[in-house]
């Protein structure tokens, strides 16, 4: 089955799933990549420390066939 989900993901373009947040430390806006949606918002929510904090989770496809070409992306906004 394994192999069966591997190749429909190149098929189709695997997904990832991107958390942007703001790193209270530094103050700049980070990002961190993850392969499967309940680890991002684990993560996520982890950055949400304070008042001011946020995270954004996206959902993106990644192309793996065609270079150069835009990914669709989804939002989930955490905080």
């Amino acid at each position: 089955m394994e192999n069966t989900q591997a190749a429909e993901d190149a098929r189709k373009g695997a997904i990832e799933y991107r958390v942007s947040y703001l790193d209270p430390h530094s103050g700049h806006v980070m990002e961190e990549q993850f392969g499967n949606l309940a680890a991002a918002e684990r993560f996520a929510n982890a950055q949400l420390k304070d008042a001011d904090a946020w995270a954004i989770v996206d959902a993106v496809a990644v192309e793996t066939a065609v270079s150069g070409s835009t990914p669709e992306r989804s939002q989930q906004l955490v905080a």
